[in-house]
């Protein structure tokens, strides 16, 4: 009896042990249900924060793109930079669920290089986690793009431009013309790299003192290397003369001769014998253009001024122009001026700027001697306009400096390379050699004028606006004494954007593409830092 009553309270107990865990469970069930809920809510509410967070930084991303390229674009306004910054964020805000009217107070931070996005979503709405206690979220997102150079690139126009940029330039001194007797030379240097050749330091030589007097014609010389070995390439026979006197000889009247030029203006300076008594001096400098010398008082010194000849002859791109004095009865020719075709990129030249050094000297002299030549280097936005590629007229000798074409793609031609200005399809083509900085460039033999003037037809013809056909990277090689290119590849120096303002089909200048070199945008290898005046940019997202 007493063994089955304790039956019962055993089983008593265990009911009650079992109502009891299964209120626990209960409990704890209710409590892990909150715990997934509160998750669940946490999970989707923060996957739409994470959206708005992504979203939001691809706003600023492409804002801080936009606004970059818009310097490239506008020159470096900075005010239409940071209204293209702007104008993304909209933009991108309409496209996504960024609502523009919760972005904290904004703007972007541009200067020349680079432009700075910084964006903040407040009132980001939560679903769930609410019954937490939070409503509203925010986002933020930081982005930087900067202006870099491009130093490689799988595209181009087919055109090699010359750089004038020669290791020297060589004085040759002769007696008898351009084939006589070589009595002295110096060579001129561009250390600094600025297209001025003979400055301070930068060459010169001594001709020797036992020159004799007579009148000696001045060849110039362009130098550069081929395999290592130096070898003249432009050769501008007798563009100027030199004038030895001898005092000694009662029958010399002239002494000396000077010439300088002084903005558009030459000024000629020269020194007679002491038997010459007039005041004034007839000069001519060129045919048909006379001045007057007139003494400075006290002195053996006439001087004079006249405006500079722009004369060319068109099938060398350089004119000559004689300076002749008549003293007493005699003209005498003692000195000549040359004048460049502008499309040729030397702009001056000029014996020792001061007087007399470079233009004449006295028997027995021993005088340092010099000369400044100064090159034409475009440069990007200089807002000039310059002849791409030159016809077979004016300026379009060995030393034109920009009028080789070059074989960029393999099994294509010019015409097809002119033609086509889909990147998208430029980028299928298979390259001679990787267009780069210091790389090799392949040369395209002949003027191929036809096929320029067809290749631009059908670029125009294929343009998808009135504009887009003007735009082209062209490369700038460097110096070669062989001009030609027919025995090996140039070196590229440069790429520049050029914008064609025209092209002639016919006439004198056939074949010529004008234009002007802007700053632009492309894509490809970069770098912090421009390879020298002339570039392409690109931008890129540094944060």
């Amino acid at each position: 009896m007493n063994s089955r009553r304790s039956r019962l309270a055993f089983a008593e107990v265990v009911r009650r042990l079992a109502r009891q865990q299964r209120g626990i469970v209960a409990v704890i069930v209710a409590l892990f249900m909150v715990v997934i809920l509160v998750l669940a809510a946490l999970v989707i509410d923060l996957g739409g924060l994470y959206d708005h967070d992504r979203e939001l930084q691809a706003a600023a991303d492409a804002a801080a793109l936009a606004g970059a390229q818009e310097l490239i674009y506008s020159t470096g306004s900075l005010t239409a930079a940071s209204a293209k910054a702007r104008e993304y964020v909209t933009l991108n805000a309409n496209l996504s669920s960024v609502v523009e009217s919760n972005l904290a107070p904004w703007a972007p931070q541009v200067d020349f290089r680079s432009v700075t996005v910084d964006l903040r979503e407040n009132g980001v709405k939560f679903s769930f986690a609410p019954i937490i206690g939070e409503t509203l979220g925010s986002v933020t997102a930081h982005a930087k793009a900067e202006l870099k150079y491009l130093v490689g690139i799988n595209s181009v126009a087919p055109v090699a431009l010359l750089l004038m940029n020669p290791e020297k330039f060589r004085f040759v001194f002769t007696s008898g013309g351009k084939n006589g007797t070589v009595v002295g030379s110096f060579d001129i240097t561009d250390d600094d790299g600025d297209g001025r050749y003979g400055e301070s330091g930068e060459g010169g030589g001594t001709l020797s003192s036992a020159i004799a007097p007579g009148l000696y014609s001045v060849t110039l010389q362009a130098i550069g290397r081929v395999d290592g070995q130096e070898q003249v390439g432009l050769e501008l026979p007798e563009i100027g003369l030199w004038w030895v006197s001898d005092p000694s000889d009662s029958k010399e009247v002239l002494y000396r001769v000077g010439m300088e030029k002084v903005g558009s203006n030459i000024n000629v300076r020269v020194v007679v014998a002491p038997s010459v008594q007039d005041n004034t001096l007839q000069a001519e400098l060129g045919k048909n253009r006379d001045f007057t010398l007139t003494r400075q008082t006290g002195t053996q010194t006439f001087t004079g001024s006249i405006s500079a000849p722009t004369g060319t002859d068109n099938n060398t791109g350089y004119g000559t122009h004689d300076l002749e004095v008549k003293v007493g009865n005699k003209w005498i020719t003692c000195g000549r001026y040359v004048a460049f075709h502008e499309d040729v990129p030397l702009k001056y030249l000029m014996m020792e700027p001061s007087f007399y050094a470079g233009y004449s000297r006295q028997r027995g002299e021993s005088a340092f001697q010099r000369a400044e030549i100064v090159t034409d280097i475009p440069r990007t936005g200089d807002g000039k306009v310059y002849t791409m590629k030159l016809g077979n007229q004016a300026g379009s000798g060995l030393y034109s400096g920009n009028w080789r074409l070059a074989d960029i793609y393999a099994q294509k031609n010019t015409r097809e390379e002119l033609a086509t200005f889909d990147t998208s399809v430029l980028d299928t083509w298979k390259l001679n050699y990787p267009l780069r900085i210091g790389g090799p460039l392949k040369p395209e033999p002949g003027a191929s004028t036809g096929q320029v003037i067809q290749g631009m037809d059908d670029r125009v013809a294929n343009s998808p606006d009135d504009e887009a056909w003007r735009y082209v990277v062209v490369p700038f090689v460097d110096y070669d004494p062989d001009l030609t290119g027919s025995s090996h590849n140039y070196t590229i120096r440069a790429f520049a954007a050029f914008y064609i303002t025209e092209y002639s089909k016919k006439g004198e200048d056939k074949g010529d593409i004008k234009g002007m070199f802007i700053r632009w945008l492309a894509a490809g290898e970069w770098s912090d830092d421009p390879s020298g005046p002339l570039y392409v940019e690109t931008t890129v997202l540094t944060e």
